[in-house]
């Protein structure tokens, strides 16, 4: 009965009668659903992704299978604007007024390191000495817009690699 999706609450209650036992089962469905809300820092999505995601749903007793499903279109949806990193979960709890709090945490970049590669893609010699580039580091960095702090965005992060091979400076770049 849980796993149809249409309810939050089952009790089975035996009864005993005349022909045997009875089994009276007692469902409390979902709610409707009125509202998703995203919660979230420092991370938005437009409402009009979040309305367009659950549009079909809304005015509805909430299924918690078809939620799971519009959940992972909303991820896919991420992933398609390069937010990678990002997680959606929840909810934890929906309220009696069928409103869907969902968490969505967004991948940070934590730092930006420039590393100098050898022909066999190491980055230290047979000492254990790291292996330093011809280049400056200030050239590479400026080229590079994704700051630590920063929410991952993965087309960000492409869009800078084009703009290191654009300087013809390097044969091959890696993350």
């Amino acid at each position: 009965i849980y796993a149809t999706g249409w309810f939050s609450g089952v009790r089975i209650e035996p009864v005993n009668g005349p022909l045997g036992v009875r089994l009276i089962v007692k469902v409390q469905p979902n709610p409707l659903l009125t509202k998703v809300e995203i919660q979230s820092k420092d991370f938005r999505i437009p409402e009009k992704v979040i309305n367009k995601t659950f549009r079909k749903d809304y005015g509805r007793t909430l299924n918690l299978n078809k939620l799971k499903l519009r959940i992972k279109n909303l991820q896919d949806w991420l992933v398609k604007e390069g937010y990678s990193l990002a997680r959606v979960s929840g909810p934890n709890r929906v309220d009696e007024k069928g409103i869907v709090r969902l968490k969505v945490t967004p991948g940070t970049v934590s730092g930006v390191e420039v590393r100098f590669l050898n022909k066999d893609g190491e980055n230290a010699d047979e000492k254990g000495k790291l292996i330093k580039g011809k280049t400056k580091e200030w050239v590479i960095k400026r080229e590079i817009s994704v700051k630590p702090g920063e929410t991952f965005n993965r087309n960000q992060l492409e869009a800078d690699i084009k703009r290191l091979y654009g300087t013809s400076l390097f044969s091959d770049v890696k993350v």
